[in-house]
């Protein structure tokens, strides 16, 4: 599923009128919105973006619905760095490896997301 099919699922929304940089500037937007929401999901008050990388890949190695191969797979970036993440050996995953981990996390957490896309247009809507 592409990032793109993701979002418009999972905010139910209609791109067909966005031109290619509208719908890569929601998607940035959207998964700042849902990043946020993530880490006051996970209520750590000294959370740092990089340390919720780490529990995502956890999160996805502990419940056994991935492994580090898969996610390696999946991310198209090397075993060694998907370890090395959730080991907290590297702290500073690129932009596109936390894309990526995200997507898939959204993916296997569906209803998790549901909750927090519903937060995410709540705020949206009821702001002044």
């Amino acid at each position: 599923m592409s990032r793109m099919d993701l979002l418009k699922d999972l905010f139910r929304l209609d791109c067909k009128k966005l031109s290619k940089n509208e719908k890569a500037l929601l998607e940035m937007l959207l998964f700042v919105c849902l990043v946020k929401e993530l880490l006051t999901y996970y209520n750590k008050e000294i959370l740092m973006e990089n340390n919720l990388v780490t529990i995502i890949i956890n999160d996805l190695l502990i419940n056994n619905e991935y492994s580090i191969d898969a996610l390696a797979n999946y991310t198209n970036f090397p075993e060694e760095v998907i370890y090395d993440l959730a080991a907290e050996i590297n702290t500073q995953p690129t932009l596109a490896l936390s894309m990526r981990l995200v997507e898939l996390h959204a993916i296997a957490r569906r209803d998790l997301y549901s909750e927090l896309v519903k937060k995410v247009i709540d705020k949206f809507l009821n702001k002044s």
